[in-house]
């Protein structure tokens, strides 16, 4: 699903995830990602506020990344927090998701 819009301003954009990442938020955060997915300018996605983080979370984020690098975006981490980098480290994921050596 390709819904890039037309009329988005130059420059980067960020995206804010949510405290709560929890199975229950699984669809909204879904909905989050893919209105960035395929956004041309460079983005920083802030885990900064992550209280709650289910496996489904870092799933969704695992596709969502890959589809950004499979399309030649650049997308970064802004102020991962410690609970999201342990989170990644802990199911192998820190390399693929770009959190390897992510100061928190």
């Amino acid at each position: 699903m390709q819904g890039s819009e037309p009329d988005k301003p130059a420059g980067d954009a960020c995206l804010q995830l949510p405290a709560d990442l929890g199975i229950e938020s699984a669809v909204n955060l879904r909905d989050q990602l893919l209105s960035h997915v395929y956004d041309p300018r460079p983005l920083s996605v802030d885990g900064s506020q992550i209280a709650r983080l289910h496996t489904a979370a870092l799933q969704l984020l695992l596709m969502f990344w890959n589809e950004r690098r499979r399309g030649g975006l650049s997308t970064a981490w802004r102020a991962p927090n410690q609970m999201l980098v342990e989170a990644a480290a802990m199911l192998g994921l820190e390399q693929s998701l770009q959190l390897k050596g992510a100061v928190a």
